[in-house]
């Protein structure tokens, strides 16, 4: 807050002044009031949750239908958090999450708490671009003036790298900045080879160029292979998705683009 309000004193049309931090600060509790609301009604729903005995239950349920299995647990986690998207705000699905999820995968598998807590995080804030609902998108489609619902695939899309990356700093705890210097760079350029593979595989083009879908479907396996923490099946993945993407600027052909006259 106290940069913003330096900040704003670089352009005098926006610099806050008293006046201007008052109604600031008005504005922010007046946003603020809906949130509470959701994070209160969540509260109700997690002490009810508690009260029944329920908790436990879930996490049975997690366990059984994973088979006790980690990636699936991974995977039914993110999927639980997406469809508690469609009709709560983020911090309360975060909260649910919290609640329900984090007995499991810190008590279970015994994962870090911190990337825990981010992976839940993610995939509260994905719920909001992903069909059907993707409250997100009606906002953009609201300033862009076109029909929300048809925005949910291309939001996908675009945040495809975000749906992975939540996996990848569970296995790789160096894109947090924890362990030395070589290891967070190390784990940083892999992240960053990933999101790309990822995201060209989804988009299908290399700048002007289009990946055959051969190509594309061993960029996206490139992609998860990379998640993994042994560092041969990173460097590997991230090897192969190199030499395929280096293959299709090579031989790759301009795409083929009709522009309505």
């Amino acid at each position: 807050t106290a940069a913003v309000i330096v900040l704003s004193w670089l352009h005098p049309p926006t610099a806050i002044g008293p006046r201007r931090f008052v109604e600031c600060c008005t504005d922010t509790i007046l946003q603020l009031v809906p949130l509470v609301g959701a994070v209160a009604a969540a509260g109700v729903v997690i002490g009810a949750i508690e009260i029944a005995a329920l908790a436990g239950k879930f996490t049975l349920l997690i366990n059984t239908l994973s088979g006790g299995l980690l990636i699936p647990t991974l995977l039914l986690s993110a999927l639980f958090l997406v469809l508690l998207g469609m009709g709560m705000p983020t911090p309360a699905v975060y909260i649910m999450g919290a609640a329900l999820l984090a007995p499991v995968l810190r008590g279970v598998f015994n994962l870090p708490e911190m990337q825990v807590h981010l992976f839940m995080l993610y995939f509260a804030c994905l719920s909001a671009i992903t069909p059907p609902v993707a409250v997100a998108n009606f906002a953009a489609g609201a300033i862009a003036g076109v029909n929300p619902m048809a925005l949910g695939p291309y939001a996908v899309k675009l945040a495809i790298g975000g749906f992975i990356l939540p996996f990848y700093f569970l296995f790789n705890p160096g894109l947090n900045m924890e362990g030395g210097v070589l290891y967070v760079v190390e784990c940083t350029l892999f992240a960053a080879a990933m999101v790309t593979f990822a995201s060209l595989a989804i988009q299908g083009y290399l700048g002007t160029r289009a990946i055959a879908w051969p190509l594309r479907l061993v960029l996206f396996a490139c992609a998860v292979a990379t998640v993994s923490p042994r560092f041969d099946v990173t460097t590997g993945a991230t090897v192969l998705g190199a030499l395929v993407l280096g293959l299709v600027y090579l031989r790759g052909r301009p795409a083929k683009v009709d522009v309505p006259a």
